[in-house]
């Protein structure tokens, strides 16, 4: 349940990112990597994939922005 809840957090937080400052950005990220950190000790088999929803989530955030909004 903490993975899932972590990885649509951090889901969120990469689709907001291209609206963010560089103050937010980095503290966006500071939190992904706290999360991940927090996976690694509840679930060991799982490290890694709260970063990788939340690189997802800065890549479909920049997709809309440069083929929807053109």
């Amino acid at each position: 349940m903490i993975t899932i809840l972590t990885c649509l957090i951090s889901l969120g937080f990469g689709l907001f990112v291209p609206f963010a400052n560089y103050w937010g950005r980095g503290m966006m990220f500071v939190a992904v990597i706290a999360f991940d950190l927090l996976n690694i000790y509840i679930n060991e088999r799982r490290y890694g994939l709260v970063t990788l929803f939340f690189f997802g989530g800065i890549t479909f955030s920049y997709l809309y922005l440069f083929l929807v909004i053109q």
